[in-house]
């Protein structure tokens, strides 16, 4: 149920590879101390009166719980979790995505969700990647979430990529954007710096 393992007689073969895409019930359970640290730095970064996109993921869902006490603020977001975290909530209004839902990443995606997010320009668009390749760029293991998350590199005056350090330095099936596409990578303290260098440069 988690994605981590295919069954086979006799017993299971682990997946690993480029489209391998875990449940986000399991993601949530993976460096939570450093995702916290994540989605408060990046509450800071969002001021009264901006319009702000939330991404799917449980880094993105770090986020989501760290803007409840931000006032006068629009979120849009096409994540379930997001949604049910700011929907009793006064201080933002919530505007959520139309799409396909994919149950393993709990968020709403395709042409739907793509056609709809080409109406906005936001303040600040947060994508929780899936992986970061210094050769490839933002890379993402989901074909339907590459399509909007594209979309989204160019509905934000900020750009801003949420990614734990395990995904640094790492691929997947399909590349997103380039990192002349974001404006900023916010990570935690783990990174290689080796890594952090190259993606500089």
């Amino acid at each position: 149920e988690q994605g981590l393992v295919t069954l086979v007689r006799e017993g299971a073969i682990l997946n690993s590879g480029a489209a391998s895409l875990y449940n986000l019930t399991l993601r949530e359970k993976k460096e939570q101390t450093e995702k916290g640290r994540i989605g408060r730095y990046c509450a800071d970064l969002i001021k009264e009166g901006n319009a702000v996109f939330i991404d799917c993921g449980s880094t993105a869902k770090a986020i989501a719980e760290a803007i409840t006490t931000k006032k006068k603020i629009v979120v849009l977001t096409n994540s379930l979790p997001v949604m049910n975290i700011l929907g009793n909530n006064k201080n933002s209004r919530l505007i959520s995505v139309p799409g396909v839902y994919v149950e393993a990443n709990q968020g709403f995606w395709g042409e739907l969700a793509s056609e709809f997010l080409r109406r906005f320009k936001l303040d600040i668009v947060f994508i929780g990647a899936w992986a970061i390749d210094v050769e490839s760029g933002i890379m993402t293991p989901d074909v339907s979430a590459a399509q909007t998350e594209s979309v989204l590199l160019k509905q934000g005056r900020k750009t801003v990529v949420v990614i734990d350090h395990t995904k640094l330095g790492t691929s997947a099936l399909i590349q997103i954007g380039e990192f002349d596409d974001i404006d900023l990578i916010v990570t935690d303290r783990k990174a290689d710096e080796k890594i952090i260098a190259e993606i500089r440069s």
